[in-house]
């Protein structure tokens, strides 16, 4: 009889198994019980992400914000009773340091909840790169459209406050501007974007910093709007 593996994928985790032939029925039962807390952690934080695009989380041993977002979640899950711990590597988006958090869950009324995030080791990223590098205008859009990705990673728009008009917009790229403009370390590139609830498309300057030899998009600034009467 042919090895069987079976891979079991939810939300931004996974668990792989190979046990042989058949699993047993604990087996079942604990692969079920990993997959739950996944997805119940995976639902707490597309809330907890809406705003930023990455889950917040302050760090006491720096004294700072950390702003994360999910690499994978780790099999040593401490279970007793009612409550459980479970493992998550998080990359953070402004350091790039590797945090491993523990995600704390209770179990009441028959269903689990996500309670307390809790940071337990950082690996420090060790920039390396080349502080005076000249990047090319694909390397600028690349980071560009990268950062957009990852900003819609938890929904499927990015949110953007339109200081002007005082509201939050949800928007979806249309196009980026082949041309870059350059200042010294900051590169600006036009892009459209579309408002998914007004309709109307938004003509917004992306601004990319060369923050120590890698590009950080810094900020977007709304340009002009264009309404969809006018198109």
């Amino acid at each position: 009889m042919k090895k069987i593996v079976v891979i079991l994928m939810v939300g931004l985790g996974f668990t792989l198994a190979s046990p042989g032939d058949v699993f047993s029925k604990e087996d079942k039962g604990k692969a079920k019980v990993e997959l739950n807390f996944q997805q119940i952690i995976s639902d707490d934080l597309k809330q907890r992400s809406m705003g930023s695009g990455s889950f917040d989380l302050f760090d006491a041993s720096v004294n700072k914000v950390r702003n994360l977002r999910v690499m994978e979640f780790g099999d040593k899950i401490k279970q007793k009773k009612n409550e459980a711990v479970v493992p998550v590597k998080f990359r953070d988006v402004s350091t790039g340091d590797i945090v491993t958090v523990e995600a704390k869950l209770t179990e009441s009324d028959g269903g689990w909840a996500v309670g307390e995030f809790e940071i337990k080791e950082v690996q420090e990223f060790k920039l390396t790169a080349d502080m005076n590098k000249k990047f090319s205008d694909d390397e600028v859009r690349y980071a560009i459209l990268e950062y957009v990705k990852s900003q819609m990673e938890f929904s499927e728009y990015l949110m953007l406050f339109d200081e002007k008009r005082e509201k939050m917009r949800k928007l979806k790229l249309l196009n980026l501007d082949n041309e870059i403009r350059r200042f010294g370390v900051l590169s600006i590139s036009m892009a459209k974007f579309e408002d998914v609830e007004s309709r109307e498309t938004l003509v917004i300057d992306v601004h990319v910093k060369n923050q120590k030899g890698f590009l950080e998009v810094t900020s977007l600034k709304i340009r002009k709007m264009i309404s969809k009467e006018s198109e």
